[in-house]
């Protein structure tokens, strides 16, 4: 008794993928910033730094 299981991938959303992008540039610019922030305050950069700056 199999069923054939309907993917969902198959399904093109080009207003998914506009979010993405958007999101995605988002989040290289925070963290972009986060670390050039951390240089010019001398701090060590590491990913919880960079997290702790971004969030701010």
């Amino acid at each position: 008794m199999s069923q054939k299981f309907n993917s969902r991938k198959n399904i093109q959303k080009p207003w998914l993928n506009e979010l993405y992008t958007l999101r995605k540039n988002r989040t290289f610019e925070l963290g972009k910033a986060a670390i050039d922030e951390l240089l010019n305050q001398g701090i060590k950069i590491s990913y919880r730094k960079i997290s702790e700056m971004s969030k701010e």
